[in-house]
């Protein structure tokens, strides 16, 4: 990796990305003081903060007024929601109805658990109170209950165009190897038509996230960019996992942490000797 430069504040307006789950927040998915300081700082320089994250936009939002700070556009669910500061929808990319169902009674079919997100919905198809690595990895994620999301729980029905799927994800262990030959079969199957991703691990669970060919963060960078009339030699990105590479390799700048995945580290120009729980982000844009 190259070399930190040492200031971005040289009259320029940038634009910085930034992704939420192990970049923004930490283990405790806060996002702390010195960055919450350092993000202020940034904006009162005439310079863009965006949230761009798999999460949704309701839960970028509730993160964000909590912590006193407003994005000037949110990215949500890989690229697949696009949102000015106002909260108006600017992009949308939701995934085709036949290919959902064709690959949830994949999963079903191979005893894979899968959840599948629209905006203000989340259905999974293993009952919500079932003891599983993957409900403890929910506990988690959804730690604070964010208003406006419903959990579907064992969700077998068919899907519907109204359900407008915008991401579907596939939560595999990693040490089952039946499970991770079948998701490769997949993405060997279907990659040429969806984005695959994978994202950030819990303990010994990955999961896999698919999007539609126009929903990545790469393309979310240069959608906003275009927006404000920006050029991609202005923009920054920090990320973490593997659904941030295209945003990490399309911005100009971009930086890890030093807990960052492989795939991450392919598409980072740089990276931090701190992790998401030592403010790096501090550490770059003071």
């Amino acid at each position: 990796m190259s070399k930190i430069p040492s200031t971005f504040y040289d009259g320029k307006k940038y634009i910085a990305f930034f992704d939420l789950d192990g970049t923004l927040l930490n283990r405790k998915l806060e996002i702390t003081p010195k960055t919450i300081e350092a993000i202020k700082k940034w904006q009162k320089k005439g310079n863009y903060f965006v949230v761009s994250t798999g999460r949704p936009d309701i839960f970028v939002r509730y993160k964000c007024q909590k912590a006193g700070l407003k994005p000037t556009y949110v990215i949500s669910f890989n690229g697949a929601i696009i949102l000015n500061d106002l909260g108006e929808l600017l992009f949308e990319s939701i995934i085709d109805t036949n290919f959902i169902n064709e690959i949830a009674s994949f999963c079903n079919q191979n005893k894979l658990n899968f959840r599948a997100m629209q905006r203000n919905n989340v259905y999974h198809n293993w009952p919500i109170d079932q003891e599983t690595k993957f409900q403890t990895y929910l506990d988690e994620y959804f730690i604070e209950r964010t208003e406006g999301i419903t959990m579907y729980d064992h969700f077998r029905s068919e899907f519907e165009p109204r359900h407008k799927i915008l991401k579907f994800i596939i939560y595999i262990e990693r040490n089952d190897e039946k499970s991770m030959k079948t998701a490769k079969e997949l993405i060997a199957k279907y990659g040429h038509e969806y984005n695959f991703a994978w994202s950030l691990s819990h303990d010994d669970v990955s999961y896999l996230e698919i999007t539609r060919k126009n929903a990545d963060k790469g393309l979310a960078v240069k959608f906003v960019a275009n927006q404000m009339n920006i050029n991609l030699e202005q923009t920054i990105s920090f990320g973490d996992s593997g659904n941030d590479e295209f945003m990490l390799k399309t911005t100009h700048y971009s930086f890890v942490p030093k807990n960052a995945t492989k795939d991450a580290l392919r598409g980072a120009k740089f990276q931090s000797q701190k992790t998401n729980d030592e403010d790096f982000i501090f550490d770059i844009l003071k």
